[in-house]
């Protein structure tokens, strides 16, 4: 059985291949997306489950380290010889 594509039929054939390839990279594209927030809202979780006072504790040292540099660059000598004091 022979079958003859007139060129309608075959712009349908083309638009439906091309739609389909559209369709799969889109879905590829969500489940990145997917494995995206599942992965920040992992993280999240974790920040969270540490708590504020925890998180302020590890960035201490560099607060510290900051203001540190900002006296001495200031010429604040006296004013950092009292914060090394405390």
């Amino acid at each position: 059985m022979h079958q003859e594509f007139n060129g309608s039929t075959a712009t349908i054939i083309h638009s439906l291949g091309r739609i389909e390839v559209v369709a799969e990279t889109t879905q590829h594209e969500v489940r990145e997306i997917r494995a995206d927030m599942r992965g920040l809202t992992r993280r999240l979780d974790s920040l969270e489950s540490r708590g504020l006072g925890t998180i302020l504790a590890d960035l201490l040292p560099y607060l510290t380290g900051v203001v540190v540099l900002a006296l001495a660059l200031a010429g604040r000598w006296a004013e950092l010889g009292q914060f090394l004091q405390r």
